[in-house]
């Protein structure tokens, strides 16, 4: 499920709500993974953080939104990711990705 959250603008208006981008669901053991997620509207400055949940082992996630690195051992990783602003939550999503040896 997607989760997203409403920033309130001047005058108490609403803004857009911000979206994260889906991962590729499988990775492998010993070869490198690499992928940004998004964020929908672009929002310059904003950065990614795992909330909750683990990584797979090996795996990092930038500031800047790329999940990255090799994956260490099988199995399935559920994480929430979120990407922040000021000190804002612009958006949250929960991912799986699960590791194939």
């Amino acid at each position: 499920p997607v989760f997203t959250t409403a920033r309130t603008a001047k005058a108490g208006c609403v803004a857009p709500t911000s979206v994260l981008g889906d991962l590729p669901a499988t990775a492998t053991v010993g070869t490198a993974y690499s992928n940004r997620i998004s964020i929908t509207p672009a929002a310059a400055g904003a950065s990614f953080r795992v909330s909750a949940g683990t990584l797979p082992p090996g795996l990092t996630l930038s500031n800047g939104g790329l999940l990255s690195g090799t994956p260490t051992r099988a199995g399935s990783s559920s994480f929430t990711v979120e990407a922040v602003f000021s000190g804002t939550v612009l958006a949250r999503k929960n991912y799986v990705l699960a590791v194939s040896g």
